[in-house]
């Protein structure tokens, strides 16, 4: 994406540190808002998402050439 391992180090260590936040500018005044979810939170989204498509979601039948992965699952447009 263009940037340096520096700044790729930067965002891993804010992102464990202070959970899906944005990063904040030394010239921002903006207040940490206390809406965002922490990285637990984040984890058990994920957790429901999959466990929610492994109890709904379709597998693709037969093969498609733009898929190389047979196990690719779809959920339904109404989901």
């Amino acid at each position: 994406m263009g940037i340096c391992k520096a700044t790729l180090t930067d965002i891993i260590r804010h992102f464990d540190e202070n959970g899906a936040r944005p990063r904040l500018r030394k010239k921002s005044q903006r207040p940490q808002d206390p809406d965002f979810i922490s990285s637990e939170q984040l984890c058990r989204v994920l957790e429901f998402i999959k466990n929610y498509a492994e109890d709904h979601a379709i597998m693709l039948p037969g093969r498609h050439p733009d898929h190389r992965d047979w196990l690719v699952k779809l959920l339904p447009t109404h989901v």
